[in-house]
């Protein structure tokens, strides 16, 4: 299966990345013309096509990463860079603690941190610790969807 609508045409560059939560098949920078041979790396799996995001500057600069509580302090595995999180985490960082917290405060504005950590509170009990995925977008970037008070957008929540 693939999401790609009539909007993209020979001279977009694309994305294409699986749909399988355990896939590590991501594609950055494809031409439009080429997606045909390049999908054939998808097969037997689900995939979306996408338009590639703006080349980064640091107009664009962002954060994008997992944050978590465990052990009686945060975690965020982060990257400051736009893009494609499952490719701009292969060289993220590790920040704990009050360097965890400076930096989601820092880059989240206030209703995003209210609700982040709302959902480690309300997700921390006996057992695996929370996991919240996030995209922190840059003030240029138009706020879209149900909040768009808010400059974060959360993947998803998950257990391990």
């Amino acid at each position: 299966m693939f999401l790609m609508s009539a909007e993209y045409c020979a001279n977009e560059i694309v994305g294409i990345r699986s749909l399988n939560v355990s896939s590590p098949l991501c594609l950055c920078g494809v031409r439009a013309d080429a997606v045909a041979a390049a999908i054939k790396k998808f097969a037997g799996e689900s995939f979306i096509i996408t338009k590639a995001p703006p080349k980064q500057n640091e107009r664009y600069h962002t954060l994008q990463g997992e944050l978590t509580y465990q052990n009686k302090d945060f975690y965020l595995f982060y990257a400051l860079q736009w893009g494609y999180m499952r490719k701009v985490l292969e060289s993220g960082r590790v920040a704990a603690g009050l360097d965890a917290v400076r930096l989601i405060t820092r880059f989240c504005d206030k209703k995003s941190v209210e609700m982040l950590f709302g959902l480690l509170d309300k997700y921390t009990f006996a057992g695996a610790p929370p996991i919240v995925e996030l995209t922190v977008f840059p003030p240029e970037v138009p706020k879209i969807g149900r909040f768009p008070e808010m400059n974060t957008l959360i993947w998803e929540v998950r257990h391990y």
